[in-house]
């Protein structure tokens, strides 16, 4: 989930999460959520990738992001 949201990867995002994949686990490197590897990444690399849509996915299911 973490690096389908890293990518921009709306449809995986949605496909793992209908498979129960757990938005609020946070990774062991950088203790972030996907919600946060997602954000990161846009503010890395900008609009037009599809981290709008997967932060919209996201964003309800994810207490705190960071």
């Amino acid at each position: 989930l973490h690096e389908a949201a890293y990518q921009g990867r709306t449809d995986s995002v949605r496909h793992l999460l209908l498979r129960n994949a757990d938005p609020t686990r946070r990774d062991t490197r950088f203790d972030a959520t996907p919600l946060g590897w997602c954000r990161h990444r846009h503010a890395e690399i900008g609009p037009g990738h599809g981290h709008d849509e997967v932060d919209r996915v996201l964003a309800p299911v994810t207490p705190d992001p960071l």
